[in-house]
């Protein structure tokens, strides 16, 4: 824009030695920024020290060491910090997250542009985890890549400063860390009382028959079928909660469609057992002791679980 400053670009990096989930959209992280500053010339101000991280919650961050040479000076802070952050779990436990730093200049007043610091990295493949401790350990979580991006954000003040322009046009620099969710613990910890109920549902179908002498060593029973389905439709409920709550998630996600297919089965399987009992001949029902509901049982549950992943995971 014509009379406005031009920028000032400063070399920055990031080096991240641990992240932690310490909740669902809270996650700590710790390690080093510096920055490069070149020796300002004659007549030029020189740049602020300094950096901050706009959407930390807590944040410490302390000088770690500075080094100078003939042409420019290199310093380095440790921090700790806490961040939060919106996460899109629609596809737990297969998700993949973005876990970034968002790095602001200290300085409001001049157009200053944060950039990469790309000559202390050995390599910058985000593949290689340039800026990341090379045994980094996150509970439940690989890294996959981390690189640096920029984004331009628009705000709706101009935070008591006259150039406006500076702060709304410019490029903010992000430190972005992709990692994939290790799915096997949550996909069995979650799954397998899913499974166990609809096995035990199931064998409560089969003991569905008319002749009194086989329902007498069955123990088939409208009233009893009703009052395990009950107690098994709570045991999913709570875990269905529970997990619900661990996550705190904004949409239905993948593994919450078979919570409620196994909702839709205990219903229809206490529908089946009241219409079976009764004196109406519904050929569908009453067909060879309720053959069809038994044999169409697992064909109907896995076909709903497939189309549950095959939407999901082919969305656009």
């Amino acid at each position: 824009l014509a009379g406005q400053e031009l920028p000032r670009f400063l070399p920055t990096g990031v080096f991240v030695q641990s992240v932690e989930f310490i909740s669902s959209n809270n996650v700590a992280i710790t390690g080093y920024v510096w920055q490069r500053f070149e020796k300002a010339t004659t007549g030029q101000e020189a740049l602020p020290a300094g950096f901050d991280l706009p959407e930390a919650d807590t944040l410490e961050v302390k000088e770690a060491y500075r080094t100078s040479t003939e042409t420019e000076t290199v310093i380095g802070w440790y921090f700790r910090v806490t961040l939060r952050q919106t996460f899109n779990y629609s596809r737990f436990p297969f998700d993949w997250e973005a876990v970034w730093i968002r790095l602001w200049p200290r300085t409001f007043e001049q157009n200053v542009i944060l950039v990469p610091d790309l000559d202390a990295y050995r390599i910058t493949n985000p593949g290689t985890l340039p800026g990341i401790e090379h045994d980094l350990f996150i509970g439940g979580w690989t890294p996959i890549s981390s690189y640096f991006e920029y984004r331009v954000n628009r705000y709706r003040a101009n935070f008591g400063v006259d150039q406006a322009g500076v702060i709304q046009g410019r490029p903010e620099l992000y430190f972005n860390i992709m990692i994939r969710r290790n799915f096997l613990d949550p996909f069995v910890s979650n799954l397998t009382p899913i499974i166990l109920v609809l096995l035990l549902i199931f064998a409560m179908l089969m003991t569905v028959q008319r002749e009194a002498k086989n329902r007498d060593l069955l123990g088939f029973n409208a009233a009893t079928i009703i009052t395990t389905c009950a107690a098994l439709f709570f045991a999913v409920l709570i875990s269905h909660i529970e997990l619900r709550s661990s996550l705190a998630a904004k949409q239905i996600f993948y593994l919450e469609y078979f919570y409620f297919i196994t909702y839709g089965v205990i219903l229809l399987v206490c529908v089946n057992s009241i219409l079976f009992t009764s004196d109406r001949q519904i050929l569908g029902i009453h067909y060879r002791d309720n053959l069809l509901p038994k044999l169409f049982f697992w064909p109907v549950v896995l076909a709903a679980m497939f189309v549950v992943t095959l939407l999901m995971f082919l969305q656009v």
